[in-house]
Order: structure tokens, then sequence, then C-alpha cells
């Protein structure tokens, strides 16, 4: 009874925890609802803003030509403007050219009619002569003088009629280049003013593109933020689309949900009909078997018990054991460390001799082999001095026989020193088998005491084997300097054969 209780319990709370997630997810469909209906209404915002960026495109498309147009039309006037200054600077420079030209006739007339005046003056100051002159003199002359008289009055009438008439000319002229310079004066006025007036006209339209041109530079920019926002709004239209394709998803899941949670609900509402059934049913069952489990966890828990009891008992005796067995070995591998460092220090000092006696034998042949080489060279200088004397034996008989005996001498004393070299080579060699005799022995008790230590538990095996091994050592150590001496004996037997 109880365990249906506690499974109808946990049927239950499962019950509720999925109507609790049900509930949840209800709710959170109404919002996933909500903002798709957000998401909907910003596409549709989207799409009125796409369809107002494709108006704005084609009108700037439209300004963007009739600026050019625009800039084509007003070029057109500028190089326009251009040719008409050009060629009223033209006509300016040519009615400047002629109104120079016709100061310079002027003062040319002018100064003809100075002349002219001056000539009448002269011609009326020698009429006065005349008549003067026509008082004071004689008939007689008068006669003579007057045929000249009246030609030169001829001359003078008719170079004054000139002059006159040439002044009346001159002064024509002279006013209608006035009149021509007043003209030209008023029309280069004009032509300056109509200049002033194309200039202002030029700075105004340079102004109205500039204008215009800051006007369509803001234009774009404002429509490369339209195209930038129309990106967004598509990025999130495929935001929307994805939200859309999980809020399908989200249904499926809750409408199955749903379904499992009926289903849910009819099996626990039919086991629980089924266990109120088995309650009725088997009550005194249920009792019997609760108080059959209960006598059998008693017992259980006193077998227990009784096997905690015996695990201490025997936990007891193994540390106890444990124990003995460390004293054992501790007093073992004591003994055997003892032995060992013993054995160890004898080694060292053995070693430390046999190297000073190595070192001893490195400096004696060191020694040697200086001597050798001194010796070889004064045998080279004996020979070189031999071959000289072999050259002339006539000439010098002592200094032959002198040279012959060091030669003799020093062949004697190179025998010599090479059986030394001989010697110091077994020497050595001896030092190498002692030295690797003694690596060797070292190398077996390092792998004794590690043998020790892996068997521990045998201290009486361990204690045979380190004597074997000991005993083994000594007598490879006995052997090696055997061998050593027998490489010297035959060392010192091949220095006497030669």
């Amino acid at each position: 009874m109880s365990f249906s209780y506690r499974r109808y319990h946990t049927d239950l709370q499962r019950l509720q925890e999925q109507d609790a997630e049900i509930h949840r997810l209800e709710q959170e469909s109404i919002d996933q609802k909500r903002r798709i209906n957000e998401l909907v209404e910003q596409d549709a915002e989207i799409h009125r803003l796409e369809q107002e960026s494709i108006d704005q495109k084609r009108r700037i498309n439209e300004l963007v030509e009739q600026m050019q147009l625009m800039d084509e039309e007003q070029e057109r006037k500028v190089a326009q403007l251009r040719r008409d200054l050009q060629d009223q600077d033209d006509e300016m420079i040519e009615a400047e050219q002629t109104i120079q030209m016709l100061i310079r006739d002027v003062q040319v007339a002018r100064e003809v009619a100075s002349r002219a005046e001056k000539a009448q003056r002269e011609a009326e100051a020698d009429q006065m002569l005349r008549h003067v002159l026509r008082d004071s003199d004689d008939e007689g002359t008068q006669s003579v003088t007057e045929g000249q008289l009246r030609s030169e009055l001829r001359q003078m009438t008719n170079a004054e009629q000139q002059s006159s008439h040439r002044v009346s000319e001159l002064e024509q002229e002279l006013a209608v280049l006035r009149d021509a310079a007043e003209m030209l004066s008023v029309e280069l006025q004009a032509s300056k003013n109509k200049r002033h007036e194309m200039e202002l006209n030029e700075v105004q339209t340079i102004q109205e593109l500039e204008v215009t041109k800051t006007k369509a530079d803001e234009e774009i920019e404002r429509w490369k933020a339209m195209a930038n926002l129309h990106q967004e709004l598509r990025s999130a239209d495929k935001r929307l689309q994805v939200l859309e394709r999980d809020r399908n998803t989200i249904k499926a899941e809750n409408a199955q949900l749903l379904t499992e949670s009926t289903s849910i609900r009819q099996e626990l509402e039919a086991i629980s009909l089924k266990l109120r059934e088995f309650e009725e049913e088997n009550v005194g069952e249920t009792a019997e078997l609760e108080k059959e489990l209960e006598r059998r966890l008693v017992k259980a828990e006193m077998h227990q018990e009784q096997l905690a009891s015996r695990i201490v008992k025997v936990e007891q005796k193994f540390v106890s054991t444990t124990l003995m067995t460390e004293a054992a070995d501790q007093n073992q591998r004591k003994e055997s460390e003892e032995q060992f460092i013993t054995e160890k220090n004898e080694l060292l000092q053995q070693l430390e001799e046999e190297r000073r006696q190595s070192n001893e034998l490195k400096c004696s042949a060191a020694m040697l082999k200086k001597a050798v080489e001194s010796a070889l060279q004064e045998l080279k200088n004996v020979e070189i001095e031999l071959r000289e004397i072999s050259g002339d034996c006539s000439y010098i008989d002592g200094q032959h026989e002198s040279l012959v005996d060091l030669a003799k001498q020093v062949v004697a004393e190179f025998k010599r020193h090479d059986g030394a070299s001989m010697e110091a080579v077994v020497a050595s060699m001896q030092v190498q088998c002692l030295t690797s005799s003694m690596h060797a022995h070292l190398n077996r008790l390092c792998a004794l005491r590690e043998q020790q230590k892996a068997h521990f538990t045998s201290p009486s095996t361990s204690g045979n084997d380190n004597a074997s091994e000991s005993a083994a050592t000594s007598f490879d150590i006995f052997n090696n300097q055997d061998g050593a001496v027998d490489i010297r004996a035959a060392c010192d037997e091949r220095s006497r054969s030669e």
C-alpha cells in the first residue's frame, strides 16, 4: 500500500510538473504570437520602406540625370561665355588700338594746324612788311618787286587757303575721331559691364552647381543610410522567418505534449483506479508482506553487524602481522644497507687508489712520450749527420766514430724508453680493467639493493644471494687482476725479445 501510494504521489508530482511546463509553453506560445504579430507589422513596414526606397532610388537616378544635363548645359554656357569674353577682349584690344591710332592722328593734325597758323602769322607779317616796304621804297624798286610780291602773295594766299582747308579737314576728322572715340568708349564700357555681368553669372552658376552638388551628396548619403536600413530590415525579415519556423516547431511540440499529457492523465487515472481496487482486495497480504520484509531487514542488519566484527578482527590480525614483518624487514634492510655502505666505501677507496696510480702512470707515460719525441728528434739529427758523413768518409774519420757511438747510444736509449712505454701501456690497461671491474661491481651492488627492496619478505635468500654476488664480484676482480698480470708478463717478454 505504501509503495502504491508513493508511486501515485510521484505520478501526481510528475503530472503537476507537466501541467506547469504546459502552462509555461502556452505562455511562451502567446509571447511568440505577440512577437510574430510585431514582426509581421515590421515586415509590412519593411515592404513599405522597400517601396519607398525603390521610388527614392528612381528619383535619385532622375535627379542625377538632371544634374548631369544641368552640368553639361552650364558647362556649355560657361564655354560660350568664355568665348564671348574672349571675342570682346579681342574687340576691346582692337578698339584700344584704333583709339590710340586716332589719338596719334589728332596729335599730328594739331601739329599741322599749329604749323599752318604759324605760317599764316608769318604770311601776315610778311604782308605787313611788304606794305611798309611798299611805302618806303621808290617807284623804281616798286615795279621790280611788285611781280615778286604778287607771286609771293599768291603763294601765301594759296598756302593759307590750303592750310585753312587742311585745318577744316583736320577739325572734321578730329570731330569724327572724337565721335568714334566716344562711341568706342561707350561700347568698351558696355562690354566691360557685360563681362562683369557674365562673370557674376558664372560665379552664380558655379555656386548653384556647388549647392546642387552638396544637395546631391546629402541625398546620396541619405539613400546610403536607407540602403543600410533596408539591409537591416532584410536581416530582420530573415530572423522573422526563423522565428516563424521555431513557432511552428513549438506548436508541434506543444500539440505533442498535450497529447502526451492527456495520455498520461488517462494512464494515471487508470492506475489510480487499479491501485484502489488492489488496495481494497489485498490489504491483508500487503501487511503480511511488510512484516516479512521487516523481519528480513532485521536479520540482514544482524548479519551485517557480525560481518563488521569479523572484518575488524581480521584487520587487527593483519595489522599485527604487518608490524612484525615490517620490523623484520627493517632489521634486514639495515643490515644489508650497512653491508652495502661498507663495501661501497672499500670499493671507493680502492677506486681512488687505482685512479691515483693511473694518474701517476699517465704522467710517467707523458714524460716518456716527451723523452721519446726528443730522442726521435736527436735520431733525425744523427741520421742527417750520418748521411752527411757517409757522403765524405775519407775526410773526417774521428767524427764518424763519435757519431756512430752516439747513434748506438741513442738506439739503446730508445729501446729502453720503448720498454718503459710498454710498461706504462700495460699499467694503463691494468687500471682500465680494474676501473671497469669496479663499475661492474657497483652496478651489481645497486641491482642487489633493488632486489632486496623488491624481495624484503625473504631475508635468508637475499642474504645468500648477496654473499654469492659479493663472492662472484671478488672472484671477477681477482680474475681481472690475474689477467692484467698475464698481460704485463706478455708485454715484458715482448720487450725483452725486441
